[in-house]
Formats: structure tokens, C-alpha cells, sequence
């Protein structure tokens, strides 16, 4: 699975909401944009691929926190 395009589908919604992974996983709507974000780079991955995925970025520090500005996509 492409991590770079993971990131990519959680920035999406980040810098719309500036929601934490968390936020995200726990909140139905903000999942569904997550979830069609990452499908439209990597097509039919089940819901729970992209989402343990997301959290294992997120646990290696691959992805920005809310309260962090973002200036530019952090490297994969």
C-alpha cells in the first residue's frame, strides 16, 4: 500500500477540518471523506486496511498532529 497517497487522503480532510487521526477514525462523516480520498489513489482497499494503516502512520509520527501547521506534506 502506497503510504505517500494515505497521507495524501489524510491531508485532505486535515487541513479542511484540522482533525487528529483519532478525530477522523471516531467520527463517521470525517471517515467517509478519509476513506473516498485514499480510494481514489489506491482503488477498492477494504475500510479496515486504510484505516490501520492511517493509525500505524500516525504511531511512527509519519503524519502532521491538529495543533501543527502545515507547510508542506511531510516525506514518506
Amino acid at each position: 500500500m502506497n503510504d505517500s497517497l494515505i497521507v495524501a487522503a489524510y491531508l485532505s480532510v486535515f487541513r479542511r477540518h484540522r482533525i487528529s487521526v483519532d478525530e477522523l477514525i471516531a467520527t463517521p462523516a470525517y471517515r467517509e471523506l478519509f476513506l473516498a480520498a485514499a480510494r481514489e489513489g489506491l482503488g477498492d482497499v477494504s475500510e479496515r486496511d486504510l484505516l490501520m494503516r492511517l493509525f500505524n502512520l500516525r504511531k511512527r509520527s509519519k503524519l502532521p498532529r491538529a495543533r501543527d501547521e502545515i507547510v508542506a506534506p511531510p516525506a514518506a
